[in-house]
């Protein structure tokens, strides 16, 4: 595009120039070579290299930033967003691109913005190397900066930024002009400049004869305009921001990498006045739809390998089209216009549909027509979506379609018939298989060629040619014979489909005029009038919307009486003229003249108004010597869409009769009404002086919201009430419900967990979500060997664990309390912290060689003392004296020493008695005693305390060497009166102390 000069924006626009030609001066450079095919291999490559944990770094200090910095990147090449990548402890994670392809990464964070390596600029630009080893500055100028990028330097923001996200935008400000006139207070009225690419559209006003917009640096945008009055050939714009070395913001054409001057409008009319085709490097596509200005774009074209679901087992490729800049070797995408693409076919192939595929995979047809080996279809962009071509099976199976319903004339020219399917075609020549026929079938006519069938939807639309077939009253039936459509697949019609032809078509009416003369005698005999308009059609079915009906009013009112006798001669010249004659009009002897005219109803009661003629009349004089009958005016009620209501014929003077109220689906009556804007009320209280048309007013019944239902299912939790709901409006969070044992979670809607920011839509069943409380449960060994814990969640079992050991006893299972009276049930849920408890039996002791005893073995102890007898017959024998009491060295109870002053000893071989008063410190239940001698020998037993008591005598402690703390003075019969009553003073004192600490602690 040229530049333009006039002197009238010459002060204006001077700066502009100025600045076009210098940034134009440092452009980027115009490739060398002719381009080939093999130039956009890279383009297309799918070979990826990796960029492996690029650090993020503070500009200044060089050391890492620890807050997640989001970083989206662009890949220029391909002219699209990959992706999101954010840091984390100032590294980036892995990322994959594309070898050889350009990159943008932009920083989107309120607080920090990325620093270009060349020291202006706030984007990181960069192409990895072959091997992804290494990250190339993509804007690296000799002496300025690095050309490696080993690290994202960040500058922080001296404000945050509200919205990070567009704070990346380039601010582009482009002169609009007008080719017709270029004059400063040009006025482009509501015209606004449209940016569009396939991810973001930007909208801006022309003020002040220029355009300013912000737009996402290197993204391709197709500049367009939105207006009623002008257009401009689109074409592919870019900004760049070349602020780090001193050239700042610019916009090319992207195809060309020219500087942009200004934005041309011209009018509407002309569009594509200056259209051009580009044909693609392998000569099999060309493109029409704009200026593609020679030399600056390339067109490429590709067949896919690619499955398309929904065509599964079904003939079709698919095909990509691109715009390429040959520049810069990246996609130039055009995403707005009106294209229309011709491509090669393979021989023999027949097209079907053609389709292309948006971003989320879903086709959708677009028109398209056959011619030979070529298809040509329309697009709305070029380069932004990829092409499917669907093809005919010629073994197609026949097909079943019948028609729904009605076939209607839409008017004089179009029938409309909706089929029992979308997926039909319109094969060459389907029109000659369309047939209009007579009620009786009597008259059947095809049509031609000349006619056009049109396909939308399910809809078969018929555009006729001879206006001959529009004869509502001949041709009342419409069907399709085999061969006018066919299925997409190529599968012929099984058998014929018919429909009976409604005719609900608009009627106008244009005028209305009289032939002269129109001043009749009182014996007038006819009135003729000719009348013009739009589909026009007069005769049966009467009292339909299908008729024209003609009627007569004489002074502006319908007398049915006289229009009964009138006789109404139609002849149709055609469906836009017609002339009515009246005839059987009666003398006029009501002693006045009177004003005929030719009123024309669509049915019974539909007046057309014509736009011209509609005031006129034919004047019937009055027959001399009669005289004149009271005037008489028709009161008209007007429903306004309402139930009908009777008109009044009312004698000058009287008053009107208030009917009853009509009524309205969907409104209130809101009275009668003297105008029609009802405003001002009808007085039924005013006498008639002329005819008369009230109107009925109405009111809008309020509409009652639809309500919804939000339930709460607590799943066994506390119960929540369910709320009712506006359609459209939110469910408030209901109080936390409680369940035993558990903490609650979420509301779930099924699968999901519930958003109450959502809209409600319908009913809901929102159930609760729960988590377990988790449990303690630990185990007390009493001595024995450690049980680790267990964490176990609430209505859990417990897991058994192995038995622990005790050296001397018998594990006997776990319990709930100390005093093991419940044992604990492990088939049983825990409900809350516990702790278990171990029992144990004393170990039966193991008989000793030697020395055994003779007495006392398994005794059971009430009360008194209690005696024991060990023997060693081979140690009694000894002549040296050394026997069994001198080998005796100490005894012990449970495996505990027990002290001498609570038991005697007395030779023979030994004779042992335990005091009472030492028994009565013992548990109930069975004990072992154990007697030691020297050489490591023993002699044990056992025996059973029946009822423990409380010790009435002294008892003596034991210190951990089993030595007694008795200090009485030891006689030579180890009895000593005193000692042992001051022993049981004091003894009986402390027990009954300990007695009751253990019942208050009880």
């Amino acid at each position: 595009m040229g530049w333009i000069y006039k002197s009238g924006k010459a002060s204006a626009v001077l700066a502009t120039i100025l600045a076009v030609i210098i940034v134009g001066a440092f452009a980027l450079p115009k490739a060398a070579a002719a381009y080939t095919e093999k130039d956009s291999d890279l383009l297309y490559s799918t070979e990826k290299v990796v960029m492996k944990g690029m650090p993020v770094q503070d500009k200044d200090t060089k050391k890492p930033i620890t807050e997640p910095i989001k970083f989206r990147y662009w890949d220029a090449t391909l002219q699209e967003f990959q992706g999101v990548v954010t840091s984390k402890n100032g590294v980036l994670p892995d990322v994959e691109l594309f070898k050889g392809h350009h990159y943008i990464f932009y920083a989107e964070d309120a607080n920090y913005t990325t620093y270009n390596p060349n020291g202006k600029g706030i984007n990181i630009y960069l192409v990895m190397n072959a091997t992804g080893s290494k990250a190339i500055n993509d804007r690296y100028y000799a002496g300025k900066g690095s050309q490696i990028i080993d690290a994202f330097l960040m500058t922080k923001r001296s404000t945050p930024e509200a919205d990070p996200e567009n704070a990346k935008r380039v601010d582009v400000s482009l002169p609009v002009f007008y080719e017709k006139d270029d004059s400063d207070d040009f006025d482009f009225g509501n015209t606004k400049i449209r940016f569009t690419s396939d991810t973001d559209v930007v909208e801006v006003p022309i003020k002040f004869g220029y355009a300013n917009a912000k737009l996402i640096e290197d993204m391709n945008y197709t500049v367009t305009a939105v207006s009623d009055d002008f257009t401009l050939d689109p074409f592919p714009l870019t900004v760049k921001d070349h602020s780090e070395d001193g050239r700042g913001k610019a916009a090319y054409m992207h195809f060309s990498c020219s500087a942009v001057s200004y934005i041309f409008l011209k009018d509407k009319s002309d569009a594509h006045n200056k259209d051009t085709t580009i044909t693609s490097t392998s000569g099999n596509t060309s493109i029409t739809g704009t200026n593609f200005m020679k030399g600056n774009y390339i067109l490429r074209d590709r067949i896919l390998n690619k499955e398309i679901p929904e065509l599964k087992g079904k003939d079709y490729q698919v095909v990509d089209i691109d715009t390429i800049n040959l520049y810069r070797n990246e996609l130039s995408k055009i995403a707005a216009g009106d294209f229309k693409v011709t491509t090669k076919i393979p021989a023999g192939k027949t097209v079907s549909k053609v389709y292309y595929i948006d971003k989320n995979g879903t086709l959708h047809e677009v028109p398209s027509k056959q011619d030979g080996e070529k298809v040509t279809f329309d697009m709305h962009s070029v380069g932004v979506y990829n092409n499917v071509i669907l093809f005919k099976d010629k073994n197609a199976p026949e097909f079943e379609v019948s028609i729904n319903g009605y076939a209607n004339w839409k008017d004089a020219h179009t029938i409309e018939a909706n089929l029992s399917s979308d997926d039909f075609t319109i094969p060459e020549g389907g029109a000659s298989h369309v047939y209009l026929m007579s009620y009786d079938g009597s008259e059947r006519v095809y049509l031609t060629k000349d006619d056009q069938l049109i396909k939308q939807g399910n809809k078969l639309i018929v555009k006729l040619k001879n206006k001959s077939y529009h004869d509502y009253n001949k041709f009342t039936e419409f069907g399709l014979s085999v061969g006018a459509i066919e299925s997409a697949d190529g599968g012929a019609m099984k058998s014929a489909a018919g429909a009976h032809l409604g005719a609900p078509v608009k009627f106008t009416l244009k005028s209305i005029s009289y032939e002269k003369p129109l001043e009749k005698e009182y014996n007038a005999g006819t009135i003729v009038a000719n009348i013009t308009g739009k589909n026009l059609y007069f005769g049966e079915p009467q009292g339909t919307t299908s008729s024209i009906l003609p009627e007569v009013t004489i002074n502006g009112q319908f007398i049915g009486s006289i229009n009964g006798q009138l006789k109404f001669d139609i002849k149709v010249i055609d469906d836009e003229h017609a002339k009515i004659t009246v005839s059987n009009i009666p003398e006029n002897t009501t002693g006045k003249d009177q004003k005929w005219a030719v009123r024309i109803n669509r049915g019974w009661a539909i007046p057309l108004t014509p736009e011209t003629g509609g005031s006129d009349y034919v004047t019937i004089k009055a027959k001399s010597g009669t005289t004149p009958t009271p005037a008489e005016y028709t009161v008209t009620f007007n429903s306004n869409d309402g139930s009908a209501v009777a008109n009044q014929i009312v004698k000058q003077g009287d008053k009107a009769s208030k009917p009853a109220d009509p009524t309205k689906n969907g409104y209130i009556f809101a009275g009668w009404y003297a105008d029609s804007a009802c405003t001002v009320s009808f007085n039924f209280d005013n006498p008639i002086t002329a005819n008369t048309t009230v109107y009925a007013k109405w009111t809008k019944k309020p509409v009652e919201p639809t309500m919804y239902t939000v339930a709460f299912d607590s799943n066994g939790g506390s119960a929540v009430a369910s709320q009712t709901v506006k359609d459209g409006e939110k469910a408030v969070i209901p109080a936390v419900p409680t369940k035993a044992g558990h903490k609650f979670d979420k509301w779930m809607n099924g699968a999901v967990a519930y958003n109450f920011d959502a809209p409600v839509k319908g009913n809901l069943t929102l159930t609760a979500s729960w988590i377990a409380n988790t449990y303690n449960v630990s185990f007390d060994t009493d001595g024995g060997s450690a049980v680790a814990n267990q964490n176990v969640k609430y209505g859990d079992k417990a897991s058994k664990p192995a038995d622990p050991t005790k050296k001397g006893y018998v594990f006997a299972g776990w319990y709930t309390d100390k005093g093991y009276k419940a044992e604990f049930d492990f088939t049983k849920g825990v409900m809350t912290n516990t702790t278990v408890y171990a029992k144990w039996n004393a170990e039966a002791p193991q008989p000793v060689a030697g020395y055994k005893f003779t007495d006392g073995k398994d005794a059971v102890w009430k009360s008194g003392d209690l005696k024991f007898k060990v023997e060693n017959p081979d140690v009694d024998k000894n002549a040296a004296g050394d026997k069994v009491f001198d080998r005796f060295l100490g005894i012990e109870v449970d495996g505990k020493p027990v002290g001498k002053a609570n038991y005697t000893t007395k030779p023979g071989s030994l004779e042992i008695t335990l005091k009472e008063n030492f028994l009565r410190t013992l548990g109930a239940g069975r004990h072992s005693i154990k007697v030691n001698f020297r050489g490591g020998e023993s002699a044990a037993t056992n025996f059973t305390v029946v009822k423990a008591g409380t010790a009435q005598n002294g008892v003596n402690g034991v210190n951990k060497g089993g030595t007694s703390h008795n200090k009485a003075v030891k006689t030579g019969d180890s009895s000593n009166s005193f000692a042992d009553a001051l022993v049981l003073l004091l003894s009986g004192s402390t027990l009954a102390g300990i007695a009751a600490y253990r019942r208050k602690r009880a």
